[in-house]
C-alpha cells in the first residue's frame, strides 16, 4: 500500500506575466485569487455501469472513442447520441486496423468492415494500415474519420459519409505523407465556415510525426481528401499527443492545439486559415521541464475553450490550464491561446501509488474527467515508473473529475471511481514504447500506451480500456509480459457530470437477466442489410439450480429451418473469406479475484451452443475457461495473439437443450471454480458465424459477431432459483445506487409489462 500523503499540493498560479485566472465566460481581465490547492472530496464520486467487451473475439490496446455527442451547430440528423466507435490496430503486417461501432449508446457494438477484404476485418479495402489507429466525428456534419499506419512507412486516411457504413474508394488514401518513418497520427475535426484552402473547405486536421523531425499537420477537406504537407510545421517532436481543434463559440473559435513532448510539455499553436505553414505556429511550455511526460501527454478544451492539459511523470498525474480568456490567450484581446499555463498540480489520488495513461475530456468551463489506469500495490513516490511495479501489483481503471479546474474562488476539486469492475492487469506497465522490447521479459508493453475517454449528450463520460487479466494473456511465469487484452467500454452512470452542476443518475440494469431487443442482427452491420432471425438474441440470464450453473439464452426463433436460411446467408454475402461451418451461441462472463494467483485475479468463461449443417447437421454444447487451448494468431505472425476462440474444455462438461426459442446450457459450479453467491462480472451473450473449433487458428478466419446482448454484473443466487428468461424477464432497470422494491408474486409479471416498455422505448430511439 502506498504511504500516505499530505493533501496539500502546489498552488494553482499563472506562470506568465498577468498572473491572473480570469473568469471563463468574459473577456474582461478580471483578478481573481489563485486556489491555494486540490481538495480530494469522496461525495459524488463518478461510478460506472458494467463495461461491454467492445469484441469478443478480436483482441488489441491502444483503443480509441468517439461519442457522439449533438450539439446546437449538428446539421439536423448527422449525429447521433446513441452512436459511439471504438477503434484500434490489430496488425500492420496484414494490414489490419479494426473500427467498431455501438448504435445503442455503448451497450453492445459490431466491427464494421468491407466484405470485400473481409479477411483483412477493416473497413474499407483500398487503403493499408494496421498499426496506430483513430477515428473521429464531425460534430457538424457527422462524417466519420479513420486514419491508421502502415508500420512506420506511411500514413492512411479515410472518410464515410454514412456514419461507417462505408467509405467510398474517392475518399480513401493509402498515401498522405510525403515522408517515411512517421509515427502516431491524430484526427480532430473542424467545423464548416473555419477554415479553407483555394477555396476548399477544411473539414479536419490529420497529424502525425517523424520523430524528432517534427510534426506533420495535414488539412482534410469535406469532400475527405487529404491536402498533403510539404514540410512539418513544428520541429523537434519526440512524441505528440492528440490534436484538438477549438469549434466553440468562445474567443478561441477556430485554433489548433497540437501537444508534444519533447524536454517538457510543450503545446504548438496556430489559427486554422494558417495550419500550412510552419510560420504559423508557436510553441510554449506546459509545467516545468521536470515533469516531462513519461508517455502521451494529453488536452481538451472545454465548451468555451479553455485548454485543460495532463501528462504522467514517474507514475504521478498532473494537470495544467490555460484560461482563454486570459489577455495573453484571447486572440480577440491581442492574445495567443496556449500562451498563459497555470503551474502543473499533481492530482494523484492519495490512495495510489502509481498511475499511467491519463486520457483528459472537458465539458463546461471548470469540469473535466480524467481516465487512467491505477494501482495501491507499488508506490512510485514520484521518483519511479510503472516499470518498476512487481508481479503482484494488481491495477484498475478509473476516472477522476474534476470542479472548479480553473481554480477560481477556491481549491480544485478531485473525484475519483472505478470504471473496472473487476482487475484489468497485473504487474508492471512499461511506458518506454517500442523500446520495451529491449528490456523483455521483465518490462511487459502488453497494454501498449493509452487508453481514451469521451462525453456523451447526457453529461456522462465513456471510456475505452483494455483488460487481459485471463488465463490465455497470462504466461506461467508471473514476471513475464502478459499477453493481448480485451477492449471493454463503460459509461458513467452516477455522481459528479462534467456537464452540469445536477450529479447523474442514470438507469443500470439489476438481477440475473438482461434483455436485448429484436431486429438488430444484421452481421454486416449496415443498414439496409439481411436480418438473420435466428441470430437475433433477446437477452440472456445467468442463475444457479441445486449445484449448477445455468444459462438461459432467448431467440427470436431457433427453428433449424431458419437457422440453415441465415447461415447460406451469411456465406452468400462474405466473397472473400472462407466460408462459416457454424453457427455458434456463447454466454461470456468473468470473475475477478483481490488475490493474485498464477499471475492473474480472475478469468473468463463461456457456455456455448453450435449449429452445423453438415450432412444432417447437429447441435453441440460445449463450455470451458478462456487459456491457451482458444488462442487466435497472426497468419504473417504466427506467435503473435490476436484473438479468442471459445473452444472446448473437456473438463467443463455442458448439458444443453432448446427449449421452445430459448437455449438452455448447464455446468456444475465446480466447474469454473463458482459457488452460490460468486460475484459474476460483465455477463453477455453473443451470436456469432464462422468457422468451426479446428479452423480458427489465425484471425484471417475468425467468428463474426451478428447480436450481442448488454453486459450485466450479478452476484449468482444463494438459493437455487430459476432465473427469468426472454418470457420471465428480469426486474426493470434501477438508478445507480438505487435498489428495486418488493414486488411479492406480482413480481414477473410486472417487470415483464415494465420491460417490455423500456424495450419498446429503446427500439424507437435507436430508430429515430
Amino acid at each position: 500500500m502506498p504511504r500516505s500523503r499530505r493533501l496539500l499540493l502546489p498552488a494553482l498560479v499563472v506562470l506568465s506575466v498577468g498572473g491572473a485566472l480570469v473568469a471563463p465566460a468574459t473577456s474582461a481581465a478580471l483578478a481573481v485569487t489563485p486556489a491555494p490547492g486540490v481538495v480530494f472530496k469522496t461525495d459524488a464520486a463518478p461510478t460506472f455501469g458494467p463495461a461491454a467487451v467492445v469484441s469478443a473475439h478480436f483482441l488489441g490496446a491502444e483503443p480509441q472513442t468517439t461519442l457522439e455527442r449533438p450539439t446546437a451547430a449538428s446539421v439536423k440528423g448527422a449525429l447521433d447520441e446513441n452512436r459511439v466507435f471504438v477503434d484500434w490496430p490489430v496488425s500492420s503486417r496484414t494490414q489490419t486496423g479494426t473500427l467498431h461501432r455501438s448504435l445503442d449508446g455503448g451497450k453492445t457494438f459490431r466491427l464494421l468492415f468491407d466484405p470485400l477484404c473481409a479477411p483483412r476485418s477493416r473497413p474499407m479495402c483500398t487503403t493499408g494500415g494496421g498499426g496506430d489507429t483513430e477515428n473521429e466525428v464531425n460534430p457538424v456534419t457527422g462524417q466519420v474519420y479513420f486514419a491508421d499506419q502502415e508500420v512506420l512507412v506511411q500514413e492512411a486516411f479515410a472518410t464515410s459519409n454514412d456514419h461507417g457504413d462505408t467509405f467510398p474508394v474517392s475518399q480513401s488514401f493509402p498515401v498522405t505523407s510525403v515522408a517515411t518513418g512517421v509515427d502516431r497520427q491524430w484526427v480532430a475535426a473542424v467545423s464548416p465556415g473555419i477554415a479553407s484552402v483555394a477555396g476548399q473547405t477544411i473539414a479536419a486536421f490529420y497529424t502525425y510525426h517523424v520523430p524528432i523531425v517534427g510534426e506533420y499537420i495535414v488539412g482534410v477537406t469535406d469532400k475527405g481528401v487529404p491536402l498533403l504537407q510539404p514540410v512539418p510545421q513544428v520541429t523537434n517532436v519526440s512524441q505528440s499527443g492528440q490534436v484538438r481543434v477549438d469549434n466553440t463559440n468562445g474567443p478561441g473559435r477556430g485554433w489548433i492545439y497540437q501537444p508534444y513532448r519533447t524536454s517538457g510539455y510543450k503545446v504548438a499553436t496556430a489559427f486554422a486559415g494558417d495550419y500550412a505553414t510552419p510560420a504559423g505556429w508557436k510553441v510554449n511550455q506546459v509545467g516545468k521541464v521536470a515533469t516531462e511526460p513519461d508517455i502521451f501527454p494529453w488536452l481538451s478544451l472545454d465548451d468555451h475553450g479553455n485548454a485543460y492539459a495532463t501528462w504522467i511523470h514517474n507514475g504521478r498525474m498532473y494537470y495544467a490550464v490555460s484560461l482563454i480568456d486570459s489577455k495573453a490567450n484571447n486572440p480577440k484581446l491581442g492574445g495567443r491561446p496556449a500562451t498563459e499555463w497555470s503551474a502543473e498540480v499533481d492530482i494523484t489520488p492519495p490512495n495510489l501509488g502509481a498511475v499511467i495513461f491519463p486520457e483528459i475530456v472537458a465539458g463546461t468551463p471548470g469540469r473535466a474527467a480524467i481516465a487512467f489506469n491505477g494501482t495501491s500495490d507499488f508506490d512510485t513516490e514520484g521518483k519511479k515508473k510503472t516499470d518498476d511495479a512487481p508481479p503482484n501489483a494488481r491495477w484498475n481503471t478509473y476516472v477522476s473529475v474534476l470542479t472548479n479546474a480553473l481554480g477560481q474562488g477556491g481549491p480544485v476539486q478531485v473525484r475519483t471511481g472505478k470504471v473496472s469492475h473487476r482487475i484489468v492487469h497485473t504487474g508492471n506497465i512499461c511506458t518506454s514504447g517500442t523500446t520495451c522490447a529491449a528490456t523483455m521479459p521483465e518490462k511487459d508493453r502488453s497494454l501498449l500506451d493509452l487508453i481514451d475517454i469521451g462525453l456523451d449528450a447526457d453529461g456522462a463520460v465513456g471510456v475505452v480500456y483494455t483488460d487481459n487479466n485471463f488465463a490465455l494473456a497470462t504466461p506461467a511465469d508471473p514476471a513475464a509480459p502478459r499477453k493481448g487484452p480485451f477492449v471493454q467500454f463503460a459509461k458513467q452512470v452516477g455522481g459528479t457530470s462534467i456537464s452540469s452542476t445536477k450529479p447523474l443518475n442514470l438507469p443500470v440494469a439489476t438481477g440475473s437477466a438482461i434483455a436485448d431487443p429484436s431486429g438488430d442482427a444484421n452481421f454486416l452491420n449496415r443498414a439496409g442489410t439481411d436480418q438473420l432471425t435466428s441470430l437475433d438474441l433477446k437477452g440472456v440470464s445467468l442463475s444457479t439450480e441445486g449445484t449448477d450453473l445455468v444459462a438461459r439464452v432467448p431467440l427470436v426463433t431457433a427453428a433449424a429451418a431458419t437457422m440453415r436460411k441465415d447461415f447460406d446467408t451469411y456465406n452468400a454475402t462474405l466473397s472473400n473469406l472462407p466460408p462459416a461451418e457454424r453457427l455458434h451461441y456463447i454466454v461470456r462472463f468473468t470473475t475477478n479475484d483481490e488475490k493474485v494467483v498464477k499471475g492473474r485475479a480472475g478469468d473468463v468463461f463461456h457456455l456455448s451452443m453450435e449449429q452445423t449443417f453438415a450432412g444432417d447437421g447437429g447441435r453441440r454444447f460445449f463450455g470451458g475457461r478462456i487459456d491457451d487451448n482458444d488462442a487466435i494468431g497472426n497468419p504473417a505472425s504466427p506467435g503473435a495473439l490476436s484473438g479468442v476462440a471459445y473452444n472446448t474444455d473437456a473438463g467443463v462438461p455442458v448439458k444443453g437443450r432448446v427449449e421452445g426459442s430459448t437455449i438452455v446450457l448447464r455446468t456444475p459450479l465446480k466447474s469454473f471454480g463458482l459457488a452460490k453467491g460468486s460475484r459474476i462480472i460483465g455477463l453477455s451473450a453473443f451470436a456469432a458465424a464462422g468457422p468451426a473449433e479446428s479452423g480458427q487458428q489465425f484471425f484471417t478466419n475468425i467468428e463474426r459477431t451478428v447480436d450481442a446482448t448488454a453486459p450485466l454484473d450479478l452476484t449468482l443466487a444463494a438459493t437455487g432459483t430459476r432465473a427469468p428468461t426472454a418470457n420471465r424477464p428480469q426486474a426493470p432497470a434501477t438508478p445507480a445506487g438505487g435498489s428495486l422494491p418488493t414486488t411479492g408474486g406480482l413480481g414477473a409479471p410486472l417487470a415483464a409489462l415494465l420491460l417490455l416498455v423500456v424495450g419498446l422505448a429503446v427500439r424507437r430511439r435507436r430508430a429515430a
